[in-house]
């Protein structure tokens, strides 16, 4: 299994995006991640209510690195890039739950022409083979980073497959 498994950072879950990461998943072994954020005042909207620029300035923002930060337009050439590269080498693209957050980032960040195609769910292929489709497990000194988050979802898909069992 080849799969560039992908996480987005959003304003809310119809807002834009400020954050995306990735692992890749080559066979049974993680062997990239990487992420890339921008400033997320920068894209909010006025359509955002104060609770998510709260939320996210209390959750999100104190787990992205400085050295990491790119302009908004930055962010998307580098993703862009990024998966250029994988998916040239064969790799699928995964999200856990993909819409409508990372979808909604996809059609932001590629032309339609380089939009992945499928687009596989993480949680849908957990769900196939354990009959669980969300945990809680994950730990919260990670959660919402989304590199973390891609890795975290990646390994979940891991377990799976190798257990077939409850994760």
């Amino acid at each position: 299994m080849r799969l560039f498994v992908l996480d987005v950072e959003a304003v809310g879950l119809w807002g834009p995006p400020f954050a995306v990461g990735w692992a890749i998943l080559d066979g049974q072994e993680i062997v990239s991640c990487e992420y890339a954020w921008c400033d997320p005042s920068r894209v909010r909207t006025m359509r955002i209510d104060e609770d998510a620029t709260a939320w996210i300035d209390a959750n999100v923002l104190p787990k992205l690195s400085a050295h990491r930060q790119f302009s908004y337009s930055d962010m998307l050439a580098f993703f862009s890039r990024e998966w250029s590269k994988w998916k040239a080498d064969g790799f699928l693209l995964a999200a856990d739950v993909p819409f409508p957050v990372e979808t909604n980032f996809l059609i932001s960040a590629l032309p339609e022409h380089r939009r992945p195609y499928p687009l596989l769910d993480v949680a849908s292929m957990v769900f196939a083979l354990t009959g669980k489709w969300d945990e809680n497990d994950q730990d919260d000194k990670n959660k919402h980073n989304p590199m973390h988050d891609a890795v975290y979802s990646a390994e979940r898909l891991l377990r799976a497959l190798k257990t077939g069992a409850r994760t």
